[in-house]
């Protein structure tokens, strides 16, 4: 009997588990461990649930065939973790699980090509960066985890012409964020950004035309730093919520399924890609979690295409979208 009652107990805990993946920033839950973690990357944990059904499936099987009694708890089990996987994988299908490798030509007057590229400090090469940027041939870039110095030299070397304004962050001159402004949006101004752990930096135009811009950083949802992570999630989303006009990119270390990612009025720059996981490169895409984005304010700016891009030697893959000022 004691033992049966530990079989269900087993059986019951398994199955609230996987139920409470399937959405738990409702439920208040995902900007805390472990749910932070899971639900950042759904194809991995479609993948684990689905293979976990098949093992409880089997053994529900092999039950049958010995002629034992019904396997009524394997049986459960299989049901709810293969549910609840089809889930997690019709999320990724629905978001978009594959990308273009760069934005389509033929740039519409007015549009602004946005790129966001974490470039894990020396990485990515310097050249390696730069033909980034002369490929995908941005107005706007966002690269986390590049020095100043590095930054002025990309900008020497890259086809195109910007301004550059860093963002150090409360830990200093260790994790900076360049934001590179091309001349041909018109002059900008720098202006502080929100007091975030990581570089946060913004700028807004001198004559009051043009976007605000904002390159940021939050930090990583690991142990000891949840809390920081969860206040730099909190102060950048405000932010990008309280701004006409904004354009916000760079490394967010969350996903759509992060409540203050979810509850922000700004929206998601990608468009047919948002199951793609930017990160971490070692990991096939539709298994990675998509969290480098770019964000806007969806009064003044139409996402119209997007792409999902490799650079040798960084963890994080880049990403670049096209938008269209609304008329």
């Amino acid at each position: 009997m004691r033992g049966r009652w530990a079989g269900w107990t087993v059986t019951i805990a398994v199955v609230i588990l996987a139920l409470l993946t399937v959405d738990p920033a409702s439920l208040g839950l995902s900007t805390y461990e472990p749910f932070a973690q899971v639900i950042a990357m759904r194809g991995l944990l479609s993948l684990v649930l689905l293979m976990a059904a098949f093992a409880a499936g089997l053994c529900a099987v092999l039950v049958l065939h010995r002629g034992e009694a019904r396997p009524v708890r394997l049986g459960i089990t299989f049901l709810v973790l293969l549910a609840v996987g089809v889930v997690h994988a019709g999320v990724v299908v629905a978001r978009g699980p594959s990308a273009a490798a760069a934005l389509p030509e033929g740039k519409p007057d007015g549009a602004v090509d946005v790129l966001a590229f974490n470039a894990l400090h020396q990485g990515a090469s310097i050249e390696d960066v730069v033909r980034a940027l002369d490929e995908h041939r941005p107005d706007v870039a966002v690269l986390p985890e590049v020095a100043e110095s590095r930054a002025e030299t990309i900008i020497k070397n890259a086809a195109g012409d910007f301004a550059l304004f860093m963002g150090r962050g409360r830990y200093g001159r260790s994790v900076p964020t360049a934001l590179l402004i091309a001349h041909t949006l018109g002059e900008y101004e720098r202006i502080d950004g929100p007091d975030t752990a990581l570089g946060t930096v913004g700028a807004e135009p001198a004559n009051g035309d043009g976007p605000v811009l904002y390159g940021v950083h939050t930090m990583s949802p690991v142990g000891e730093r949840m809390p920081t992570w969860r206040a730099d999630l909190e102060l950048v989303t405000g932010l990008c919520s309280g701004t006409d006009g904004i354009i916000m990119a760079g490394d967010f270390n969350a996903t759509f399924d992060h409540a203050p990612m979810r509850e922000t009025t700004c929206v998601d720059g990608s468009v047919g890609d948002g199951g793609v996981g930017t990160w971490p490169t070692g990991f096939p895409r539709v298994l990675g979690a998509s969290i480098d984005h770019v964000l806007v304010d969806p009064d003044r700016w139409q996402p119209s295409g997007s792409a999902v891009f490799e650079v040798p030697g960084s963890d994080h893959r880049g990403v670049v979208v096209r938008l269209r000022p609304k008329q």
